[in-house]
């Protein structure tokens, strides 16, 4: 039976194995299916959106300079794009014109968003409600922080880390943020906030307690002023294309503007270019630990990875769970083991797992090093060879004999080594 495809309106006949097939096999036609089922997926799948913008947001990280790449390579491009948008900004350099809305927010068209800005490869946002205290001259000394005439000299015992509840200390970090500054020196700025009384810091709290404990006076800054909720949006904006800020310090600052600053997922979710899922996924995640184990992440004593595995468990069980790992100094794989366990047990024997928990979680066997090492590393790859070599097949052998000759004499000259060792 023939069918008319959707895409070229051409009969075809459908593969017998697909069912509802609406496309023909022509290339430009399952292109367009594709992107069609695409943009349903987009439209309808919230999380499908989130991991798409993730994916997007990690190759922009991995290929900063591509645009720059591409207009150098594209001249033409360039100056088109020049002028197209000097005529669809014909008043470049003037204030942004945002019309207010009923709830406070920007209005732009027939729907009411928060409005954006984008400026020298950042993206700031800019809300009426909240945010409405910012002008364009705070903006863009926030978008220019790059430059020189920002940069200035501040007293170490003038900044405060009021915002340093937001950030997990991590010990070994800080030892190599010392080691770093005694040998190079102070080499990128840190990020403050004018506050009353003096600056609070925003991004480079390693280097200001590095700084503490070298007993240095003075340390380069770049300062600007705005308010609290921009500092936080700032703590994940300033950290978030390297991937140096966590899932845990993510979700400290999503529940303090939700919690604290009243905004709500969406405004949340607008203001951070994030889905609402994903601040809801972020508020859950810290909510789901008690202000006990919330402390410990803070400092440092349980890892990020470990507290994903402590947010299964009910919040009264969680502080008994931690100092049971702590005791026994588990890794974060045994404590994984621990807590699945306890979670496929009934609640009444948790206190009894936990005093011999030993007997959940293996013992740990040393790893060996040196030669030691070496020769587990042989043992390993002795057995993925085997298994990779079984199942190819007599042309890939063909192709590989110079090489496995080479092998085999190479391990023939070990085998003998170490069976005549003593």
């Amino acid at each position: 039976m023939e069918k008319r495809c959707e895409c070229c309106k051409r009969r075809f006949i459908p593969h017998p194995a697909v069912r509802h097939q609406e496309y023909c096999s022509n290339p430009e036609c399952q292109k367009a299916r594709k992107r069609n089922w695409q943009k349903e997926k987009l439209a309808s799948d919230s999380d499908y959106r989130a991991n798409q913008a993730e994916a997007q947001r990690q190759w922009r990280s991995r290929n900063w300079d591509y645009w720059r790449q591409y207009r150098r390579r594209n001249p033409a491009y360039t100056e088109g794009n020049r002028m197209g948008q000097r005529e669809r900004n014909p008043a470049c350099g003037g204030t942004i014109g945002v019309r207010d809305c009923k709830d406070g927010r920007a209005d732009r068209g027939t729907e009411c968003y928060f409005k954006r800005l984008l400026y020298g490869g950042t993206r700031v946002v800019i809300a009426k409600r909240g945010l409405a205290r910012i002008w364009m001259k705070v903006v863009i000394s926030f978008l220019r922080m790059k430059e020189q005439l920002c940069i200035e000299e501040i007293a170490v015992s003038e900044i405060g880390e009021r915002y340093g509840v937001f950030r997990i200390m991590s010990p070994r970090a800080d030892a190599a943020m010392v080691k770093s500054i005694q040998k190079y020196g102070q080499i990128s700025p840190v990020v403050c906030v004018r506050a009353e009384g003096g600056y609070q810091m925003i991004d480079g709290f390693k280097r200001l307690r590095a700084f503490r404990r070298l007993n240095q006076t003075t340390l380069r800054a770049k300062t600007m002023e705005v308010s609290g909720r921009v500092c936080k949006v700032a703590i994940l904006q300033l950290n978030g294309s390297g991937r140096l800020i966590n899932e845990m310090e993510e979700a400290l600052v999503v529940q303090s503007l939700h919690r604290e600053d009243g905004l709500t997922q969406i405004e949340i979710g607008v203001l951070l270019g994030r889905d609402k899922s994903w601040v809801s996924r972020r508020i859950s995640l810290i909510e789901r630990l008690s202000e006990e184990v919330q402390e410990d992440l803070r400092l440092g004593l349980i890892p990020v990875m470990m507290g994903r595995e402590l947010a299964k468990l009910p919040r009264g069980n969680q502080k008994d769970v931690v100092d049971a790992i702590l005791k026994r100094r588990y890794s974060t794989r045994e404590a994984a083991k621990l807590i699945g366990y306890l979670l496929s047990r009934p609640r009444w024997e948790s206190s009894a797992i936990l005093a011999s928990s030993w007997e959940v979680v293996e013992q740990r066997q040393p790893r060996p090093r040196g030669l030691g090492a070496k020769l587990l590393s042989l043992h390993e790859i002795c057995q993925a060879v085997s298994k990779e070599f079984s199942q190819c097949s007599p042309e890939t052998r063909r192709g590989l004999s110079l090489l496995i000759e080479r092998t085999i004499g190479s391990a023939e000259e070990v085998v003998k080594t170490l069976r005549t060792a003593p």
